[in-house]
């Protein structure tokens, strides 16, 4: 097939090999050193019934006003800010409710958030079909060959507005994607002769296999960004952990819903969206963020479900097979290596059937069986996902799992286990937040002011970063 990213999907198929056979290693893929997050730095806290403090925090040192700068914008305050602040015609308070309204506020919290996970700038558009410009401003497909100024029509697309057209060539242009050439089948999302070489292919209805070379960077960041928009849109709309990370419903861009709509693996099988399904994606604003319900709902595709974060393409493509994608979890979202720890229902069998019999037989290897046991069993639960977020599982593929103390099945069950049920997540959250904010070691907090700031974890991310940067703890952090 002709993806869009060449280099992506080579160190995709490369990375994805690249694993660690032997127990102590396996699936860190594409985890860097720097980025892991070992179970040594945290403690079991158990966090105090949060009510939010009445405080109005101070400091007349600058460096604490410098700190809280950078806590709240990543930058120093203008040499005009320093001089109100040393003059006293606004105090610490002032600026900490002054600065809460400041896109540079906005940009770090995205920022913040999109760190929580992990995910790189290499994660991109996972693939399709791309339109080149020939010289008289024509669109072509490489693949068909290029019609120069004859043998063109006039074309909506998905990636347009309504009512806007582009002149295509017309070898490129078809109302299917799937044909039947004697016994064979031909899926036009396919490279060779039984795919897009097919004379009848072509991009399909609204062009939906394909998109301009031009347009590429921009739904590149849409996928890259939306772990980031994901968390800032739970900060502002006041949503919990779950909803941000395990939630049943999609926000972002056209582009990016595209993706989802690709990444399900139903163009790929030569099955185009209901009417519904292309009216919502025209529908959605091309650039701006909307918020609506994920592609193809469990009654259309029963496995293939998504849940937030851990079924964003970009996840699924930085931590590219079951096990990395524990792996990630674990490190990013709990502070925890992966290891025996982990089996806090003392699960000692494999649930799903799907697993494999070579996988079955390491895993269950003594040296292997107390990592394997609960890493398999959360592992599991995001059967069916590829190297490159793409669903290529089937109705039999089955998603049945292990998730901290309960059986269930699929991403949403899953993250259930993790936000709700598992002993380190709050203190992990408060933990990162209080590191990635204040730039404070965690550990040296008292252990009131930590249970404080794991009680404003379990309210959600928006009471915990707002408890931290309201926080005498981090007035005083600078004296």
């Amino acid at each position: 097939m002709a993806f869009l990213n060449d280099t992506f999907f080579k160190i995709v198929l490369v990375s994805s090999f690249l694993f660690v056979t032997g127990c102590g290693g396996i699936a860190k893929s594409n985890v860097k050193k720097g980025d892991e997050a070992g179970s040594s730095d945290t403690a079991s806290i158990e966090p105090a019934v949060f009510q939010q403090r009445n405080e109005n925090p101070e400091a007349k040192q600058p460096s604490a006003f410098r700190l809280l700068s950078y806590a709240m914008r990543d930058k120093p305050p203008s040499v005009e800010e320093a001089k109100e602040f040393s003059a006293g015609t606004k105090t610490y308070s002032d600026f900490l409710n002054q600065w809460k309204s400041s896109e540079s506020y906005n940009t770090k919290l995205r920022r913040y958030f999109g760190e929580l996970v992990g995910v790189r700038d290499s994660v991109g558009f996972p693939g399709t079909f791309t339109l080149r410009k020939n010289s008289q401003g024509n669109y072509f497909l490489p693949a068909k060959g290029d019609c120069g100024a004859t043998g063109v029509s006039e074309q909506t697309a998905w990636w347009l507005d309504r009512g806007q057209t582009i002149s295509m060539c017309t070898n490129a242009v078809s109302e299917e994607i799937k044909f039947q050439s004697g016994k064979q089948s031909i899926l036009c999302a396919r490279g060779g002769a039984r795919g897009m070489g097919y004379v009848s292919c072509g991009c399909g209805p609204q062009q939906i296999l394909c998109l301009p070379a031009e347009r590429l960077e921009v739904a590149n960041e849409s996928v890259r960004n939306e772990i980031s928009e994901r968390g800032f849109y739970a900060y502002s709309q006041s949503l919990s952990w779950f909803d941000f990370l395990g939630g049943d419903f999609f926000y972002g861009n056209r582009y990016l819903y595209f993706v989802y709509i690709y990444s399900s693996g139903r163009l790929i099988a030569g099955e185009l969206p209901s009417d519904v399904e292309m009216e919502t994606l025209l529908s959605i604003p091309l650039v701006s963020l909307n918020r609506t319900a994920f592609p193809f709902p469990p009654s259309v595709s029963p496995v293939a479900v998504r849940a937030g974060v851990v079924t964003a393409p970009s996840f699924l493509q930085e931590y590219n097979n079951f096990r990395s994608r524990v792996r990630g979890i674990s490190e990013r979202l709990l502070c925890q290596d992966v290891n025996g720890g982990l089996n806090t229902g003392n699960i000692s069998q494999f649930l799903n059937p799907g697993l494999s019999k070579a996988d079955r037989v390491h895993g269950e290897k003594a040296g292997c069986a107390s990592c394997h046991f609960p890493m398999d069993n959360l592992g599991t639960m995001l059967l069916g996902w590829d190297a490159r977020g793409i669903f290529n599982g089937n109705a039999r593929t089955s998603q049945i799992g292990f998730s901290f103390g309960v059986q269930g099945e699929g991403p949403s069950a899953l993250m259930k286990g993790v936000v709700e049920r598992n002993p380190w997540f709050h203190e992990c959250m408060a933990k990162r937040a209080w590191e990635s904010l204040a730039m404070g070691v965690w550990n040296q907090l008292p252990d009131e002011s930590r249970k404080y700031f794991l009680g404003a974890s379990v309210q959600g991310p928006k009471s915990l970063v707002d408890a931290i940067l309201a926080s005498q703890e981090l007035a005083s952090l600078r004296k």
